[in-house]
């Protein structure tokens, strides 16, 4: 396959990714903080912050592919500006990750996020993405 071919493909599959992020985003049930909060978190107390919670389930999962530091075939497909390595990155990026995040699709080839990872960072964007 050729280079200006390979390129348009990954095009076409980038877009086609952004649809379906944008289609995920629109499914399923909004979680109930408060009764995931007690279910699942039992000892997290106060705000969920990036900074606390969120960046180190993001470097475990995410960041990987989702870097501003990876680059070519080692960012497995994922669009050079969806990343996740700073906090004005996972602000950016947080609720179309959530969505990604929430049903699975993400992350590709790795460990499974757990539940408890699952309702932080769904609890971190319904407080706003606070830093």
């Amino acid at each position: 396959m050729g280079s200006q071919t390979r390129i348009r493909w990954l095009m076409i599959l980038r877009w086609l990714m952004i649809l379906t992020i944008f289609l995920l985003m629109g499914c399923g049930n909004k979680l109930d903080p408060v009764q995931i909060r007690d279910v699942a978190l039992g000892d997290v107390s106060g705000p969920i912050t990036y900074t606390k919670h969120i960046k180190p389930i993001l470097e475990k999962y995410c960041n990987r592919c989702h870097s501003s530091q990876v680059q070519g075939d080692g960012r497995n497909g994922a669009p050079i500006s969806f990343n996740f390595d700073t906090y004005i990155d996972a602000k950016a990026n947080g609720k179309l990750g959530n969505a990604l995040l929430q049903t699975g699709a993400m992350p590709i080839g790795g460990p499974e996020v757990s539940d408890k990872e699952k309702v932080l960072f769904q609890l971190w964007i319904d407080q706003d993405l606070p830093e």
